[in-house]
């Protein structure tokens, strides 16, 4: 399962908690890897998102069919 997306995505999708249904040996630029690294200065609290954010409102067919929520 793909999680998230690359710099050359919408902010949408590149949140790692964003599931595509790109089919499972799809290969494209979209896919990244994000590594965060600490900061010393302080910085605002990430707004709130609303309930189900991130999922997909329908399921498509075949390998799709069966989407879980996120745990975190």
């Amino acid at each position: 399962m793909l999680r998230g997306g690359s710099w050359n995505n919408n902010p949408e999708n590149v949140r790692s908690s964003t599931r595509n249904n790109n089919h499972p040996d799809n290969r494209n630029n979209n896919i990244g890897f994000r590594v965060l690294c600490s900061s010393t200065s302080k910085s605002a609290p990430l707004p709130e998102m609303p309930a189900g954010y991130g999922l997909l409102a329908e399921a498509g067919a075949g390998w799709m069919a069966q989407v879980s929520p996120v745990r975190t």
